[in-house]
């Protein structure tokens, strides 16, 4: 079975996507309608993801499967990288 037309197909959305992102982009842009940096939204998604992340090196060590390990790892780092941003920023959480 001859897969490239598929590959193409593929790429050929991929790009219209890509586009079709770049005009919201840069019509959002236009508008002015540009809030700040949700940090304690950053916070609040570090605390989800490192659990998350700790939960699948588990899963690694107990199954022995490589895709948990590489998630594990993934989730872990982006859960430390926000909870260091959202910490770091904490002054400028909006009060709510």
């Amino acid at each position: 079975m001859n897969d490239f037309p598929w590959v193409i197909v593929g790429i050929i959305v991929g790009l219209i996507l890509v586009g079709i992102l770049v005009a919201f982009a840069l019509k959002r842009k236009k508008e002015g309608k540009s809030k700040g940096t949700g940090y304690r939204a950053l916070f609040i998604l570090g605390i989800c993801f490192l659990p998350l992340g700790i939960i699948y090196e588990i899963v690694f060590f107990t199954s022995g499967t490589r895709v948990f390990l590489i998630l594990g790892i993934a989730f872990t780092g982006m859960g430390l990288s926000y909870l260091a941003i959202g910490l770091g920023n904490r002054d400028k959480w909006k009060k709510q």
